[in-house]
């Protein structure tokens, strides 16, 4: 090999070098800061809101009152023949 080839192959070596740490620095600070973000986030308090709101009352409602596929599909219009509520909701 020549010197110039050498010298080549030298700065080459040394780039991915770094490059290599440089990367495997920035994956370290990555999960260091996913792992901060998780403990903050468990650390912190509640923000006083309420578990439950209107639209989880809401929710709860229609989930009781779900009987059959055909319910479901036609957005609460009809029932299915064999569900034990077709004849209770004209």
């Amino acid at each position: 090999m020549t010197p110039e080839q050498v010298l080549a192959t030298s700065y080459l070596g040394s780039f991915l070098a770094i490059v290599s740490v440089l990367l495997v620095a920035a994956l370290a600070y990555a999960a260091y800061q996913s792992v901060e973000r998780v403990h903050k986030a468990l650390e912190e308090p509640d923000s006083g809101r309420d578990p439950y709101d209107s639209a989880d009352g809401v929710a709860a409602v229609a989930l009781a009152e779900a009987c059959c596929e055909r319910w479901w599909t036609s957005a609460g219009a009809d029932h299915d023949p064999t569900c034990p509520n077709h004849w209770s909701h004209a």
